[in-house]
């Protein structure tokens, strides 16, 4: 269970282990962490297995029937990102009066526009903003068709995030909240996770230090974490090297399912929790009623392996609500 308002979080832990607390608040670290972080590997956002994701989203439009709506939505696709979240609704063909593509990294605006022609596509507003920020551009739009796919678990301040989304909404909005962690994922489902990884994929070999100069993409990712520590330590934002995990729990900050971040010894009064749907649900209120809901993902990313897709597309039917990711959707009334 998520505790709302707890004092301290576990951001807090990393900004005093970690940030030149004398020359940086901690907005100011965690900002500086984030632009390094996708600075470095915005490249690597183009290149992931998909198919999963977009059956999701095809089992949800054909459940909801949302391309039957009488009018065009007013899309608001907050952490745009590179265009994923964009290319689905496109394949979706859900349409729309406005597309609000609002992504507060320039790096990740500039990969979105590198690979996409959309001079045609006049309904498409890139705000290069944090959500906060554009409120008020959103408030009296209607219909709108709020989109977040794996956003949710980046936000630290979870609470005045989720304020700000109910303060926009109107009646008969919509709130998608999309592949984000299951974080009530089954402890018996983690371990059959671990052990067919290690059974029937490089998981453990891409581990082995003698053995990660033969996978090309753990190499970049090596290089990409010194690149990130460098560049912090030479602008002196900390005061020493991160572990690639600590840099992925600052980012990934609500990922608790992999139940990895307890490598990291931080104190008990420092953990406010993981937030689940459930926590969602409970705290947008009366109001939202959740209309669907899946999950997918029951032995984590297949990467294109044969059989841990196979062992996903197996368990989906068998245990529904314990997959490591989910989709659910709200409507306000």
């Amino acid at each position: 269970m998520y505790k709302f308002h707890n004092k301290i979080k576990r951001v807090d832990w990393f900004y005093e282990n970690y940030a030149k607390t004398d020359d940086f608040l901690i907005d100011e670290f965690l900002k500086r962490v984030n632009e390094s972080y996708y600075y470095n590997s915005a490249k690597l956002y183009s290149s992931r297995y998909i198919d999963d994701i977009q059956e999701a989203y095809s089992s949800m439009k054909e459940e909801l029937k949302i391309e039957d709506t009488k009018n065009n939505y007013n899309v608001v696709n907050i952490g745009a990102g590179t265009g994923f979240d964009y290319n689905i609704l496109k394949n979706l063909n859900i349409q729309y009066d406005s597309y609000f593509f609002i992504e507060p990294s320039k790096d990740m605006i500039k990969e979105f526009l590198s690979r996409h022609n959309d001079n045609d596509d006049k309904k498409v507003v890139i705000k290069n903003n944090h959500f906060h920020e554009v409120l008020d551009d959103l408030r009296n739009k209607n219909n709108k068709f709020i989109f977040i796919n794996s956003v949710l678990h980046h936000v630290i301040y979870i609470e005045k995030f989720l304020d700000d989304i109910k303060s926009i909404m109107n009646p008969n909005d919509i709130l998608v909240i999309g592949h984000e962690p299951n974080n009530s994922y089954n402890p018996l489902m983690f371990f059959l996770n671990l052990t067919f990884k290690a059974i029937f994929t490089s998981a453990l070999l891409k581990k082995a230090p003698f053995l990660k100069v033969f996978y090309d993409n753990e190499v970049k990712s090596n290089e990409r974490w010194e690149k990130i520590n460098t560049q912090l330590l030479d602008e002196g934002v900390i005061i020493k090297k991160m572990s690639p995990l600590t840099i992925r729990r600052i980012i990934d900050y609500g990922v608790g399912h992999k139940k990895d971040w307890k490598r990291l010894n931080i104190p008990k009064d420092y953990n406010e929790g993981f937030i689940d749907v459930h926590d969602i649900s409970k705290y947008l209120g009366n109001e939202y009623k959740r209309k669907f809901y899946i999950t997918y993902r029951h032995f984590g990313d297949s990467n294109g392996n044969v059989v841990i897709e196979s062992l996903n597309n197996i368990f989906k039917s068998i245990l529904k609500n314990h997959g490591t990711n989910f989709l659910s959707v709200w409507k306000k009334f």
